[in-house]
């Protein structure tokens, strides 16, 4: 009987010890999950080109290049939004120097480009600090989306204006007055695009971001 009871308890602690082991087991793919999901960003694509802004702009190729570029920023990874920053910001620099359709060359729409060349280049300085955490990166993409959405929004405003005043025979000219609203409207669209987008902290960041590793890296120019 005694020899029972004995047997019985190391049957139980064999069994405690292989459910600890398994526990442990799991926690660390656990943890390495909940990392790789904080380096993930996804965002979902909102305002896209009516059918008659899209005719429109199909020939301008710096905003196609612009537009077909940020479709990977919407399932990225903080590391690729970092090392495609630099190409973003060449690209938007590129967009905002060279409208090509007359109609969008309103203050409006220039000081949207304006913005948008902004904070690419804010995300290009972003991969040289390396204190920068993945939710400053994440925020900062989610930004560059936001404004992006908000041009193609005002793109679609315009073209439907002109549709409307087409159909009812009024002359698609802005007068001086309109444009002079148009201009107020896009300063205080602006201040709410700064004032949502925070300063770039210079805290230490997570240490697990420091140890990202970088495929590409901004060429140095040496001085002469």
């Amino acid at each position: 009987m005694k020899y029972l009871h004995r047997l019985f308890i190391v049957v139980f602690l064999v069994g405690v010890s292989c459910g600890k082991t398994k526990s442990s087991q799991k926690t660390p793919q656990q943890s390495d999950s909940l990392k790789v999901e904080s380096y993930q960003i996804k965002n979902t694509i909102a305002e896209t080109l009516l059918p008659e802004a899209r005719k429109a702009v199909e020939d301008w190729k710096e905003y196609q290049e612009v537009d077909k570029f940020l479709l990977r920023y919407y399932n990225t990874s903080v590391n690729e939004a970092l090392n495609n920053a630099q190409e973003l910001s060449v690209l938007a620099k590129q967009m905002k120097d060279s409208i090509r359709v007359p109609e969008l060359t309103q203050p409006s729409v220039v000081a949207r480009l304006n913005v948008l060349y902004n904070e690419t280049l804010r995300l290009a300085d972003m991969e040289q600090i390396s204190a920068i955490t993945p939710n400053e990166v994440k925020e900062e993409v989610f930004n560059i989306l936001e404004i992006f959405s908000a041009l193609n929004a005002k793109i679609n405003t315009i073209y439907k204006s002109s549709a409307l005043k087409a159909s009812l025979g009024i002359d698609t000219v802005f007068p001086a007055q309109e444009e002079e609203i148009e201009i107020k409207e896009i300063k205080k669209e602006d201040s709410k695009f700064k004032k949502s987008i925070p300063p770039i902290s210079k805290k230490i960041g997570k240490p697990e971001f420091k140890k990202l590793t970088r495929t590409r890296k901004r060429p140095v120019k040496k001085s002469n």
